[in-house]
């Protein structure tokens, strides 16, 4: 036998509250909700970035003699300064926020990244005035600032913007990239540029200004002026970069990581040819400044390792098979230790 509702009991009338009262009541437990709900979302969504060889980002000074780069810190990852001829180490950031993404402006003084925070789902975009040290964020939205990059007038920068969340963080947290914007250091106006498709993601921009490439389902070009105009250069492209004029692109191309090997080839994807040599998991190629070199990260497997590589900083000659090893994994891993005990 299945029992019915209990019978409604009839109660005397009551009297009302004032609506003031009425209005507190519904507040607290909506507040209690939305303050949960806020911090259960900020849960779901927020950045587990790995330390160690994940987020291995970095650039090279416009007079080709220091390296930016992010490496393992108080936050996970801080950034920090190398001295390609002394092999110094000196910390840019420090605290318990993350930083990646350096990329220097043209003249050389200022660094453009991004910064997130543990907890918070969204990085966002600050500009560092490297005389000084003094940071200034540029973006406080919902959304998700990657791959920054100085235009030549040194007021403006481009990257992606990332708005659409997944469980785990957003999408562009693990590099599946987002809209292509300009924005404005001064004004802090955001200008959308059109692409054919979007997602895309690791912007790069030529040294003259004249040129874009980025990452879709491969390697694209276009002029800065027209970005509908791409063309596609490199298929399967994991991570690209582009000279000083866009005449030449250097890619990491393969199936899976360790297949990776940096390629080299002109705005119109033919000559191409392996540059890295026999270095595996090739990745993050960036272009010196005389477009004589390309620097790029390779993997290293420690000795027990359990199946997890790190990663090490390496160049290659862009006129010939030069491949040269800079630093070992402790760049990363440990820069500091790495400043003290580097071969000068």
């Amino acid at each position: 036998m299945t029992s019915g509702p209990p019978p409604v009991l009839y109660r005397p009338a009551k009297a009302r509250p004032g609506w003031m009262l009425v209005l507190a009541a519904m507040a607290c437990p909506l507040g209690c909700v939305g303050f949960a709900a806020w911090n259960l979302r900020g849960c779901a969504t927020e950045h587990s970035r790995p330390v160690g060889h994940n987020d291995i980002t970095f650039d090279v000074s416009p007079d080709g003699r220091a390296l930016a780069f992010a490496g393992v810190g108080d936050g996970g990852r801080d950034l920090f300064l190398l001295d390609l001829q002394s092999r110094r180490v000196t910390p840019l950031t420090s605290s318990e926020d993350y930083e990646i993404g350096p990329s220097f402006s043209r003249d050389g003084k200022s660094l453009a990244f991004t910064r997130g925070t543990p907890g918070v789902r969204a990085d966002q975009l600050y500009v560092m005035e490297l005389s000084t040290r003094k940071v200034v964020q540029l973006t406080n939205a919902d959304e998700n600032v990657s791959s920054p990059v100085f235009l030549p007038d040194g007021k403006r920068v481009l990257c992606t913007v990332e708005k659409i969340y997944r469980w785990g963080g957003l999408a562009s947290s693990w590099d599946e990239g987002g809209e292509l914007r300009v924005i404005d250091i001064d004004t802090r106006k955001q200008t959308p540029l059109k692409t054919r498709r979007r997602p895309v993601f690791s912007p790069r921009v030529s040294s003259d200004g004249k040129w874009i490439a980025w990452i879709d389902d491969g390697g694209y070009v276009a002029p800065m002026s027209d970005p509908l105009k791409a063309s596609k250069v490199v298929p399967q492209a994991a991570t690209l970069a582009i000279n000083t004029d866009g005449t030449k692109i250097a890619a990491s191309i393969g199936e899976y990581s360790p297949d990776l090997k940096i390629y080299l080839t002109d705005r119109k994807g033919r000559s191409r040819r392996i540059i890295s040599g026999t270095a595996k998991g090739c990745n993050d190629p960036v272009f010196s400044p005389d477009g004589e070199y390309v620097y790029f990260s390779a993997e290293a497997w420690l000795e027990g390792a359990t199946g997890v590589p790190t990663k090490s900083l390496m160049r290659a000659k862009t006129s010939g098979r030069e491949v040269t090893d800079i630093a070992t994994y402790q760049l990363f891993e440990n820069p500091l230790t790495y400043s003290r005990t580097a071969p000068r």
